[in-house]
């Protein structure tokens, strides 16, 4: 997984290539990672959860519109919206936990006025966000939200 991470961040940040060819290529190998007929993430395993939370996190980094419906459908939005007033249906928890992970990710990058994550270079491809408060991610996620026009449906 750390090879696929680095070749998805060589392919979005050094090939430059229009928006619709990169995710015309970028969708199946999401749909594989994330099927659309399974809740759980493939494959399932804890120790790839940060290599999936990047993976989001670049896509969304570099291509925000299709990041945003990527980040909607592993939220389950289109579930949560048709059934509104019946909460009975199956959740993905790891699915929601990958999502919310990149989106906040990504408001650290925006907030650092970074413009392109960078190389994934730490032996496990992974570094984590540094902690910050509560209040102060969801001050972030406010004005990126805003900034963004990133809204629920």
């Amino acid at each position: 997984m750390n090879g696929m991470m680095r070749l998805i961040w060589t392919y979005l940040y050094r090939c430059q290539e229009s928006t619709s060819a990169a995710i015309s290529k970028l969708e199946p190998l999401l749909k594989h990672f994330f099927p659309t007929n399974r809740l759980p993430v493939f494959p399932n395993d804890d120790q790839l959860e940060p290599f999936f939370i990047y993976i989001v996190h670049f896509v969304l980094s570099r291509h925000m519109e299709y990041g945003q419906d990527l980040c909607m459908e592993l939220l389950q939005e289109s579930a949560i919206s048709s059934h509104s007033a019946n909460l009975s249906f199956p959740v993905a928890p790891e699915r929601t936990s990958i999502a919310m992970e990149a989106i906040l990710l990504s408001l650290h990058a925006i907030e650092r006025e970074e413009p392109s994550p960078t190389w994934p270079s730490s032996a496990d491809g992974c570094t984590r966000m540094p902690e910050s408060s509560a209040s102060g991610r969801t001050a972030s996620l406010a004005r990126w939200a805003t900034a963004c026009t990133f809204c629920i449906r």
